[in-house]
């Protein structure tokens, strides 16, 4: 049975071109993340929603491209998109001499003695 590394699907993968980017996925950066675990590998491929559609000829070529290296029993890649993630806003601090502000969405517990 052989081994299979990252180094060897990151090979494959800088064979496949993005059109319209003068590089490959690799080259460009668009792979965020590539696993390789008992001879199957997982890869994703950032995109934003609006260039899905031309990336999926992209997905398909990185999964068979993959799927090529000796030694891969199955490759799956898929798109992401990257979101930012929002941060819950910071607790309100209570005013000088003032009530500690109650309710949920106050981050206080008002049930909690300190």
């Amino acid at each position: 049975m052989a081994s299979v590394t990252e180094e060897q699907i990151l090979e494959a993968l800088r064979d496949v071109a993005v059109p319209g980017r003068g590089g490959d996925v690799v080259s460009l950066g668009l792979l965020s993340g590539l696993v390789v675990k008992d001879r199957m590998v997982h890869l994703s491929i950032d995109t934003t929603a609006d260039a899905a559609a031309q990336m999926e000829p992209v997905r398909a070529a990185c999964e068979q491209a993959a799927a090529a290296v000796a030694g891969v029993l199955s490759a799956t890649a898929v798109l992401t998109e990257a979101v930012a993630a929002e941060r819950p806003a910071a607790p309100a601090e209570p005013e000088p001499g003032g009530a500690l502000p109650e309710g949920p969405e106050s981050g206080f517990m008002p049930d909690i003695k300190v």
